[in-house]
């Protein structure tokens, strides 16, 4: 994950060992600072807005059972250092992902095998508060991917991804789980799933800055979608486009599927990874941003020379460089 401060720090999980590192954007090299060692095994992480904290999952038993946590660590605003900083919230089981709201006052936390979403409260100091009890009845699908707070910051999503079919067992449909939030409680608020959820392997979201629209990753089929949002934050049925990810016709018998997705912060270009299993595509793929529509146009696949990347993150310290860089070529 990288900051933004004057010289970005980007900070890793090994274990349960989180380490940062500064970051020479020009030279391509980064120089380990130091580390912080949590109880359980590093997960997801997630930066308040402020970005003065820094909010990281961890585990000792993985997503089936307890010993998991959020600690709340603290940023040195000067090196980027971390520091434990008030109580961790215990959780039931290791997220798959976490997401903090726009205004910095609540955390979400969501599971891949466990039908629920933990809500807790942040204080006002950025540590971490009471857990905020949700209703019984939520309905979040199959194996969680993600939770993102909608920009409206009054809605949450869950990208429940489903299952392929696997010798006996039929294909599990997937499906994006829409939520209200008030005060951090939940409520459900509908299912999007077009064709009844098959073929709509959902992985992750992302949020246009400005305009009302996310992309969607469908994992299980190499595609990008794009939803625009209404009022109330409303979703259709069904997608308004439809974009494969690929640069060539997917082999029959290779694992293959695209991954976690980021919008550029100027809001012109989305990135989606392809992932296989050696055999098939590994790159990012890039897609261009029709400003007046939201249509995404597929414009190149970059090799990043590694296999199934699982994460990734666009520098901030060049997000205003890069903007005028685009302005300029009339991009």
């Amino acid at each position: 994950m990288v900051t933004s401060q004057r010289q970005p720090t980007l900070y890793i999980g090994n274990g349960p060992e989180i380490s940062w590192y500064r970051v020479d954007v020009d030279a391509a090299e980064v120089a380990k600072q130091g580390s912080l060692r949590l109880d359980g095994n590093v997960g997801y992480a997630w930066p308040h807005p402020s970005r003065q904290f820094l909010y990281v999952a961890s585990s000792q038993r993985g997503e089936t059972s307890g010993e998991a946590r959020i600690n709340a660590l603290r940023i040195d605003p000067a090196t980027g250092a971390l520091s434990v900083h008030g109580a961790p919230a215990p959780l039931p089981a290791g997220p798959v992902h976490i997401n903090v709201d726009r205004d910095g006052t609540h955390i979400y936390a969501a599971y891949t095998r466990l039908p629920t979403v933990t809500v807790c409260r942040i204080n006002a100091d950025g540590t971490l508060g009471a857990e905020m009890p949700q209703p019984q009845d939520l309905d979040v699908g199959v194996f969680g991917h993600q939770v993102r707070v909608m920009p409206s910051g009054r809605s949450v999503i869950v990208v429940a991804r489903g299952y392929d079919p696997k010798d006996t067992r039929p294909e599990v449909p997937g499906a994006l789980k829409l939520f209200a939030t008030t005060d951090g409680v939940l409520s459900n608020r509908g299912s999007i799933a077009p064709n009844g959820g098959f073929g709509f392997g959902v992985r992750h979201l992302d949020c246009h800055p400005t305009q009302p629209w996310f992309y969607v990753s469908v994992e299980r089929h190499n595609e990008l979608v794009m939803f625009p949002i209404g009022p109330g934050d409303a979703v259709p049925p069904e997608p308004t486009y439809r974009k494969n990810t690929l640069s060539r016709v997917r082999p029959a018998g290779v694992l293959q599927g695209s991954g976690p997705i980021h919008m550029h912060p100027n809001g012109r270009t989305v990135y989606v990874t392809n992932r296989s299993d050696g055999e098939g595509e590994d790159n990012i793929a890039v897609f261009s941003i029709d400003q007046a529509t939201g249509e995404p146009t597929l414009i190149q696949h970059a090799e990043h020379q590694s296999r199934h990347v699982a994460t990734f993150q666009i520098d901030p310290s060049r997000s205003e460089e890069h903007t005028s860089e685009l302005q300029s070529r009339g991009l």
